[in-house]
C-alpha cells in the first residue's frame, strides 16, 4: 500500500459537474500529464474541515491518474453519473482533437476497481467549492479563475476577492486498492462571498513566500 500525502486534487461540489472533465483534459496542451488512469467505484473519501465556514460532503467515486510528474486524484459525488461524466470528458477537444483520440495515440491505459464499500454519508448539506492546491503555478491559475493550471474553461468563471485564513485546516482520506491518500491542508485563500476556497496542501511545493506574494 503506497502512502500519498500530496497530489493534484480535484473535488466535485455538485453531482454531474465538469469536475471529471477538468481532471481529464488539464495538462494536455503542454505535454502528457498521465499515462494511465484508474476508475474507483463505491469508495469512501472522507473530508473533514476544522471550521463550519467550509464544508464538503464525503465522496464515493474517484479517478486516479498516473503520470511521471506525480498523481492526480479526482473525487466525485455519489449522485454523479460516472459513465456519462467520463464519456463527456473523452469527447472534449484539446486544440481541436477529441481527448479519446489523444489518449489512444499515447497508449493511455484504463483500469476499473470496485471497492464495494458502504457509503459513509455524513450530514453536510451546504457545500463549498474547493480548489485544493499543491504548487505555485496552480495557485496563480486558481486565483485568476481556473481550477486547472491551463486555460481549460473550468473553474470560478469570474474574478473573486479572497482573504487568506492561516488557521484553516482540511483533511482528505481515501484508501484504494493500492494507495492510501491522506492529503492535509493548512491555510486557505477564501472567497469573500464564501462560495469558493483554495486550501494549501502542507506537503505540496507552495512555500510561505508564495502565499505572501498572492495575499
Amino acid at each position: 500500500m503506497k502512502s500519498i500525502k500530496t497530489c493534484n486534487l480535484w473535488t466535485e461540489t455538485t453531482p454531474n459537474s465538469d469536475c471529471a472533465k477538468g481532471a481529464f483534459i488539464d495538462g494536455w496542451q503542454s505535454g502528457v500529464p498521465y499515462e494511465k488512469f484508474k476508475i474507483i467505484l463505491n469508495c469512501n473519501c472522507i473530508i473533514k474541515s476544522n471550521t463550519p465556514m467550509v464544508q464538503a460532503r464525503n465522496k464515493h467515486a474517484a479517478i486516479v491518474f498516473y503520470g511521471q510528474s506525480g498523481l492526480r486524484l479526482c473525487v466525485l459525488e455519489k449522485g454523479t453519473d460516472l459513465r456519462k461524466a467520463i464519456n463527456d470528458a473523452l469527447k472534449s477537444k484539446v486544440d481541436g482533437t477529441p481527448l479519446h483520440e489523444i489518449l489512444k495515440s499515447h497508449g493511455v491505459r484504463k483500469k476499473v476497481v470496485d471497492l464495494a464499500e458502504t457509503p459513509i454519508a455524513g450530514d453536510i448539506r451546504n457545500t463549498t467549492d474547493i480548489g485544493s492546491c499543491d504548487r505555485p503555478a496552480l495557485l496563480k491559475s486558481m486565483l485568476s479563475g481556473s481550477w486547472g493550471e491551463e486555460n481549460i474553461g473550468i473553474g470560478i468563471g469570474e474574478y473573486k476577492k479572497y482573504i487568506f485564513l492561516p488557521g484553516f485546516g482540511l483533511m482528505y482520506s481515501l484508501v484504494t486498492d493500492t494507495e492510501s491518500f491522506l492529503i492535509e491542508h493548512r491555510g486557505t485563500f477564501h472567497a469573500v462571498d464564501g462560495s469558493q476556497t483554495i486550501p494549501i496542501q502542507i506537503h505540496g511545493s507552495i512555500k510561505k513566500e508564495d502565499i505572501e506574494e498572492f495575499k
